[in-house]
């Protein structure tokens, strides 16, 4: 996990899904408790979700998209403090939701499921506000 504090992120990750044998790969969003926003791409379903029931958004349910298979998954996400915007392989497919976090932000987590996943990049830059 990448520990940081900041509200406003952008955030590249990369999964190389050549040799994968993971049933999921994604990335979290972590708050102190329990809080978190949850992105995961299901390779046998093909389809990405954003689960933001974590985030302050209890009663909503989660987004999902269908996003083909590829040799990489590469994830593009523009966090502020209340919303969220993901562009999936260079746009190919977006989502965006608000999410009304309660906690502090903890850091950036990466995961597969059921398996193993090559992290190609992970990079993040805290971004200014424009509002200061």
């Amino acid at each position: 996990m990448i520990e940081t504090k900041e509200d406003l992120l952008e955030i590249k990750a990369v999964f190389d899904l050549t040799n994968c044998n993971s049933q999921s790969v994604g990335l979290r969003i972590r708050g102190v408790n329990q809080e978190e926003t949850v992105l995961t791409y299901y390779l046998d379903k093909q389809t990405l979700t954003l689960n933001c029931s974590k985030s302050g958004k209890v009663e909503d349910d989660a987004r999902n998209t269908i996003l083909r298979k590829n040799q990489e998954l590469s994830l593009r996400i523009f966090i502020d403090r209340s919303s969220i915007e993901v562009f999936a392989n260079e746009g190919q497919t977006t989502m965006t939701s608000r999410i009304y976090p309660t906690e502090n932000r903890l850091g950036i987590e990466l995961f597969a499921d059921s398996g193993d996943a090559k992290i190609k990049e992970l990079t993040y830059w805290k971004l200014k506000d424009i509002w200061k």
